[in-house]
This record gives C-alpha cells, sequence and structure tokens, in this order.
C-alpha cells in the first residue's frame, strides 16, 4: 500500500508479486488498495477542513504525505479506477489479480 501511495511504480510490482507468490487472497489485497486510497483522501479531506483525521500522529503523517503527492482530483480518480475494475471483477471480465495489476500499470507513475 506504501510503494501506491508514495508512486513507486517498480516496488508496489515487486510488492505486489511478493504477496500473491505467498499467496495473499488477491480480492482481499483489491479492497485492503480501495481502503487505503480512500484512507488517503479522507485524510487530506479532513484536514483542509481543519479537522482532526483519525489514527495515530504518525500514520496521519504519513497519510497526508502521500495524499499531498497526488492531490485530490488524482486520488479521486484512482478510486474512479479502482470502482470500474471492481465492476468488470464482478461481471466476471477480470480477476482480482489481472485487476491489481492494471491498476499499477494505469494509475501508479512510471
Amino acid at each position: 500500500m506504501d510503494a501506491v501511495g508514495n508512486g513507486d511504480f517498480r516496488g508496489a510490482l515487486q510488492a505486489l508479486d511478493e504477496l500473491l507468490r505467498t499467496r495473499w487472497n488477491p480480492q482481499a489485497l483489491f479492497n485492503l488498495l480501495v481502503g487505503h486510497l480512500r484512507s488517503l483522501l479522507l485524510t487530506l479531506s479532513a484536514t483542509e477542513a481543519q479537522e482532526n483525521p483519525s489514527g495515530p500522529d504518525w500514520l496521519i503523517r504519513r497519510r497526508l504525505a502521500q495524499a499531498h503527492r497526488h492531490g485530490e482530483a488524482r486520488l479521486i480518480q484512482a478510486l474512479a479506477l479502482l470502482q470500474e475494475l471492481d465492476v468488470r471483477i464482478k461481471l466476471g471480465e477480470l480477476d482480482p489479480e489481472d485487476a491489481l495489476h492494471l491498476f499499477i500499470l494505469r494509475w501508479v507513475p512510471v
């Protein structure tokens, strides 16, 4: 999740491949990725509204750094892409593993 949030293309692909080799459930990883990007957007939104985001200070700082790296519009774009991929999974057009790879290839900068 951090490699994606940090915009580390190579690191994101390597981490995903390692997790899949150790038999992590690709659907669970997909859901974790959605949750991570939502938390970045929520942290950014709360901070901009001068509210206190939930979580320990170190996690808020990490999320905020990642959120600022991409910006609100790009994070919304990421969630829209994940929603599109999720629909394709549910329609049987993609499996979750392929969806994860497609997300990294299409959204994480090279």
